[in-house]
């Protein structure tokens, strides 16, 4: 259960209040230098009321203005993030249309897991199989993981405290940001260390749940100059508890636990910048995170109220999951009268561990029959699957550009290598093996041939390396005022290589693969833009995107022979290719009335060929991937948001997409996909705001912002809807649409901002991810909305 530790969140609040005279002491020391330092004291988060505020983008490798980039991107500045209540990238994927993160609730096939394969997707282009679709970036780094065979656990998004700002960069970025980002990437920005400023940030909240445990978080971040202009650093140290909501019931002990699914996390970064010359800049950094969940979110419908709020798992079994990363870094930049030099070089290292509950379909997905809980003589059947996962990647890029953005060429230039590894782990066991195939009047060695290693039902050891060399170049060409053409390319060299052992009955007895796959894909990037006025943009672009092929696990015979036979083969394909999509994008970006109004709109068209897909034998109910079909997308999206007055701030998001296959693949006389079925992502998403400011007393300011987020429902049509698909299954439903009301009051005085809020403020409680672990497992899950939170935030920026 989580607790208030108001012990930490006191010495927070402490070094929050000391950051005020410190800054004041050194502006006051600066005022008696030749160079002074200067601590802004204004408050941020506070809307301006000259106009729309425009964050500053990078997704051209430039800083730029949002409505000079001829890109669809969604930015959110640290005092964004703050007043709309973000701490995770849910909360941030539920504000921007087109962007979708899901965690599956069943993803093991056999029960739900603690922490989910998780499906990331920018424009409905979204894969569980095989290499990312979307690209993570923490700065410069992408850490985004690969999905393997054993359905790889969690997500690498970073619960950065410390941040400047958030960008999804939406439709394939493949030309500047490689393979991973085929669909988009999602970027996450941190500051650097000043060299002539101190400047500070501090949070801290309290919260309750409805029906659910208290949740509390504290962080602060300082920096400046050490030595002033040579060398500053910025430091940060964050946590947070998140209260649990869903009670797990054991439906074998018959224990109780409240609130079983909180969840810790911590993340530390430290920055240095040493500049030794007026135009040399030397950043080393390390950014380290922690995050622990006691126990699933999943419950089970048959023990769960939606209507009441009553959240209830029976697993027989606690499933934790654990995900702790460390990034280093080193960044340099030179910049040259005439050129800026970029050199950056990091080491990301991760390790996941996570606990699926196999207990509850007795390895129906393994082939043994449809054979559930309380089966065994006594009871006590526990089949826990251990999942590790651990990632390595060695990146190093060096990317040179000319320096003024506003000559009549710009060029960018640019070679990047990485060297990647992951090594994923899996082993299900359970005491009671034997017991369980002795209704089918079996014993392991009559059924097998062999043994069982112990207790042990399915082990495996999955390793996947990836190396890529690449070079990219991008050119713009100014031809004549107000109009520019742009090209670029990405050409790359990629390699994967790929070892398993596995083992245990479940795998059909000991089996080794191996295999490699090689690509040498050209990515390029075409647009042309038109600055009709200096406050009027309109673009159209034309990119493609990639992701490399990966190599298969062999099939268990005799148990997947018939499956095989079926399709006229004798064994599983060995490999499997890249696949790749054509994006076409027109776009419109304006300021108008003085800054007052912002607008950006963009429509999109799709063409995703050669999918990897994941193709289930019916009967052995074993997976392999392969090449097959394809896919069309067609959407728009747009945001608008309008300073009606100096104190009532409106803003409306709005985004559509039809991502639909185009062919029906079908296994044997079973179908796996159907042409029109979806891909799955949300239809249309809108998120309507309004904030209004007004005066309290002297300095202080208030506040008041309501906020409105629904996503409609995808009726589909889905897979599971056939008749004569192999996963056809009547009982399930899509997801229906959800609305979330959020809204937050505060004030604003001399830095501070102190705001009371509530989040899902009617308690909303939509049944989503319905799954269960075969067609005839009488145990569903669910997932849903976190319940109405009730809190308390206060932040301190100088």
């Amino acid at each position: 259960m989580v607790r208030i530790q108001w012990g930490r969140l006191i010495i927070i609040g402490a070094a929050a209040a000391c950051l005020w005279p410190r800054a004041a002491m050194a502006q006051s020391a600066g005022a008696n230098t030749a160079q002074s330092v200067t601590a802004t004291a204004a408050p941020a988060g506070a809307a301006k009321k000259d106009g729309v505020e425009e964050v500053l983008v990078t997704g051209t490798k430039r800083s730029l203005a949002i409505t000079k980039v001829p890109m669809s991107i969604a930015a959110f500045s640290k005092a964004q993030m703050d007043v709309q209540s973000v701490r995770t990238a849910a909360d941030i994927a539920a504000l921007t249309p087109g962007f979708d993160i899901e965690t599956q609730s069943n993803p093991t096939g056999g029960g739900p897991s603690s922490g989910g394969a998780t499906e990331v997707s920018i424009r409905g282009i979204a894969s569980l199989n095989g290499d990312a679709t979307t690209g993570i970036y923490i700065d410069d780094t992408a850490i985004q993981v690969r999905n393997t065979l054993n359905g790889t656990s969690g997500s690498t998004f970073p619960r950065v405290f410390d941040l400047q700002s958030v960008e999804i960069d939406r439709g394939p970025q493949g030309t500047l940001f490689g393979a991973a980002a085929e669909g988009g990437a999602v970027r996450f920005l941190t500051p650097d260390p000043s060299l002539t400023d101190y400047t500070g940030y501090a949070r801290s909240e309290v919260s309750g749940t409805v029906h659910g445990g208290p949740s509390e978080e504290a962080g602060l971040a300082l920096g400046g100059p050490i030595v002033l202009d040579k060398l500053g650093f910025r430091v940060s140290a964050w946590f947070r508890d998140d209260g649990g909501y869903v009670t797990r019931d054991n439906w074998e002990t018959g224990q109780t636990t409240p609130n079983s699914n909180w969840q810790n996390t911590q993340a530390y970064k430290a920055a240095f910048t040493l500049a030794p010359t007026d135009w040399l800049k030397i950043t080393p950094s390390v950014y380290t995170q922690y995050q622990h969940s006691n126990d699933t979110s999943v419950f089970w419908t048959s023990l769960s109220d939606l209507g009441s709020g009553k959240l209830v798992n029976g697993n027989a079994l606690q499933l934790p999951y654990t995900d702790k990363y460390t990034l280093p870094s080193i960044k340099v930049q030179a910049a040259l009268d005439d050129v800026t030099i970029n050199a950056i070089s990091s080491y990301f290292v991760r390790t996941n561990t996570a606990v699926a509950d196999e207990t509850n379909s007795e390895y129906a997905s393994d082939g043994f029959g449809a054979v559930y809980f309380p089966t065994v003589p006594n009871g006590h059947v526990l089949a826990p699957l251990n999942n590790t996962t651990t990632q390595t990647e060695w990146t190093e890029e060096l990317r040179l550009q000319n320096t003024d953005h506003d000559d009549r060429l710009n060029w960018l230039v640019g070679a990047f290598y990485s060297d990647y590894n992951q090594h994923d782990v899996e082993s299900e066991s359970d005491s009671h093996f034997a017991e369980v195939l002795s209704q089918f009047g079996t014993t392991p060695i009559d059924y097998f041939g062999f043994n069982p290693l112990g207790n042990v039902v399915y082990l495996a050891s999955e390793k996947t390396a990836e190396y890529q060399l690449a070079g990219y170049a991008n050119l713009s060409y100014r031809v004549f005022d107000g109009v520019t053409a742009s090209a670029g390319v990405r050409i790359a060299q990629d390699r994967l290589s790929y070892f398993l052992f596995g083992d245990g009955p479940g795998n059909g007895g000991p089996a080794t693969t191996t295999g490699d796959q090689k690509g040498t894909p050209v990515t390029p990037r075409f647009s042309l833009t038109w600055q009709a006025t200096p406050n009027d943009m309109l673009y159209t672009t034309v990119a493609q995107g990639y992701r490399i092929g990966g190599v298969n696990a062999p099939l268990p015979i005799p148990l997947c022979s018939q499956d095989l036979a079926n399709i006229g083969l004798t064994q599983g394909p060995k490999t499997y290719n890249s696949d790749s999509l054509w994006s076409y994008e027109i776009g419109e970006k304006s300021r108008l009335f003085d800054g007052r109004l912002q607008f950006e709109a963009s429509a999109f068209h799709i063409d995703w060929s050669n999918i990897q897909q994941k193709v289930v034998l019916p009967i052995c109910t074993f997976a392999f991937t392969e090449n097959s079909g394809s896919a069309t997308v067609n959407g728009f999206d747009l945001k608008a948001t309008a300073r009606v007055t100096p104190q009532l701030l409106l803003g409306i998001s709005v985004g559509y997409t039809d991502a639909k296959y185009d062919n029906t693949l079908s296994v044997g006389k079973s179908i796996a996909i159907d042409a029109g079925d979806t891909l799955g992502q949300t239809p249309w998403d809108v998120i309507v705001s309004a904030e209004y400011d007004f005066a309290v007393t002297g300095s202080k300011t208030g506040y008041f912002r309501v906020e409105d987020i629904f996503h409609s429902e995808n009726s589909g049509p889905y897979t599971f809807q056939h008749s004569d698909a192999y996963n056809y299954d009547p009982t399930l439903v899509p997801n229906p649409g959800t609305n979330q009301l959020n809204i937050r009051t505060g004030t604003r005085f001399d830095g501070f901002d102190i705001s009371l809020f509530g989040t899902n403020l009617l308690n909303s409680h939509p049944q989503l991810d319905l799954a269960h672990a075969t067609v005839t497992s009488p145990v569903y899950v669910a997932t849903t909305l976190r319940p109405l939170t009730v809190g308390l935030t206060g932040t301190y920026h100088f």
